[in-house]
This record gives structure tokens, sequence and C-alpha cells, in this order.
């Protein structure tokens, strides 16, 4: 009997109707819940379970903003393909109630080199279980293109303090930062079919592209191209220089288009 489990973040603890959702969801899948605990999850388990944000420290910083020092819930299921369906209610879950890239509403292992990681570190245990399922692209850290570490930081607490608000702030916020002009250059979801990446990687590739550009702005167009599928990065009189911008960003692996803007 396979097994997987899911730990319920603070986010959907709190959403009454979300965590009804998730009770039907692995009710309607099959899956059996055999035991559950509740730990308090600090920065070594953020750093461990999540290792591949290990480098990015705005992305720590809200993690730990998020996540450090919470009392969470972890549900331990089994059942046929039990990976695959709470992979499955996970995507669900997220779609309908997540707040941002960061507040996810729950945490399931993608595979079972994953589970085992999740077991060690939830036992307090050092692992050394995790493989990405996809290899991250080598790219330039953000404190390498010149951003010190607590600038980062308070970029960081800048984030987290719009994200606290709702998807509906972060949004608001992102078309304040846009101005009307001519073309809009594009960023889309930011997924890739062979490569993890990262919201740092995103950051710091378009960063390389156009230094002029504002950390905390792109931060807010990568997260918002993460949650409605794109987002205008920014927009320009000149076509051109959209243009070459974006065949500079899709050389490094930055899907993106330029359209007239509406």
């Amino acid at each position: 009997m396979e097994k997987s489990l899911i730990i319920i973040k603070p986010d959907l603890e709190k959403n009454l109707a979300g965590k009804e959702k998730l009770i039907n969801l692995i009710s309607d899948s099959g899956l059996t819940v055999y035991d559950t605990s509740q730990i308090i999850f600090n920065n070594w388990m953020i750093e461990s379970m999540w290792p591949q944000f290990q480098s990015d420290v705005i992305s720590m910083k809200i993690l730990s903003n998020y996540l450090d020092k919470k009392k969470l819930e972890i549900l331990y299921l089994e059942g046929e393909n039990a990976l695959e369906n709470t992979l499955k209610i996970k995507k669900k879950i997220r779609h309908e109630f997540s707040q941002s890239p960061f507040q996810s509403c729950l945490h399931t292992p993608a595979n079972l080199n994953e589970y085992q990681h999740n077991i060690d570190i939830i036992n307090g245990i050092e692992s050394n279980r995790y493989y990405p399922s996809k290899v991250p692209p080598k790219f330039i850290p953000l404190e390498e293109l010149g951003y010190s570490v607590e600038f980062l930081i308070s970029t960081a607490d800048l984030l987290w303090n719009i994200l606290n608000k709702g998807r509906e702030s972060l949004f608001k916020v992102h078309e304040s930062l846009i101005s009307k002009k001519v073309f809009s250059l594009i960023l889309t979801n930011c997924n890739h079919p062979h490569y993890n990446i990262s919201i740092e990687y995103v950051v710091a590739s378009i960063l390389l592209v156009n230094p002029s550009l504002e950390l905390s702005t792109v931060y807010i167009s990568t997260m918002v191209a993460i949650m409605k599928g794109e987002a205008v990065l920014f927009t320009s009189d000149d076509l051109a220089y959209l243009e070459d911008t974006c065949s500079k960003l899709l050389s490094k692996l930055i899907v993106c288009k330029v359209v007239e803007s509406e």
C-alpha cells in the first residue's frame, strides 16, 4: 500500500472552506488517513524540507515569516497511487485557495524519495534524500548582482506585508506599478518542461537583462505571473527595445512575449 502525507500550512488551517474541500477530496480519492500529528516548524525544517530555496535570501525570509514557529497539522495517507493522488489534491486546493506562490495551502511530496525526505525532516533527522525532479539552471545570485543581504531581507519583509493582505492586494499593487505605454512585455507563469525554474532565477535573469527595474517590482510581477498564468513585466513605447529585451530573456529560459497594451 503506497503512502504519502499532506502538511497543512497556516493559510489553509485558517480557511474552513478550504479544509472542508481538502477532506472531501481525500475521501473522493479513495485514500485513507491512517494517522495525524502536529509539529512546530522552525527555520531548520524549512531549509531542510525545501533545500532549493537555501540560496534565495528573499524566498527563505518570506517562508520563515510564513512558517517559522507555526504549529502545522500533518495527515498521513495510504492507498492506491497515494503520491500521485495527493499531488492532484494539492493542485486543486492551491488553484482555488492559494494566496501567493509562497502561501500555498499545503505540501505533498512529489515522489517516493521526497516522501522519505519529508519523513526524515519531520522526525528531526538530517536527510540527503531530496532529489529535484527537474535540474535547476545555473544563474548569478542576487547578492552577486550587487544587492546586500540586508536589502534583500528588507525587500522580503516588504513583499510579505503585501502577500499577507491576500491575493487581491498583490494584484492591485502589481497594477499600480505598471505605467501606461503602447507596448507591454508579458511574463508567463515561469514553468519549463526540462528545468526547475525558481522565482530567484527568474528575477535574477530579468535584472541581469534590465538592471534598471526595481527588485520588488520584478518579484511582484513574477508572483502574479505564477498566480494568473501571465503578467505585465514592464511597458514601453519603444517596440524594438521590448522585442530585444524579450529575445534576451527567452535565451535565459524566461518565457515572455511583447504585445500591444490594452
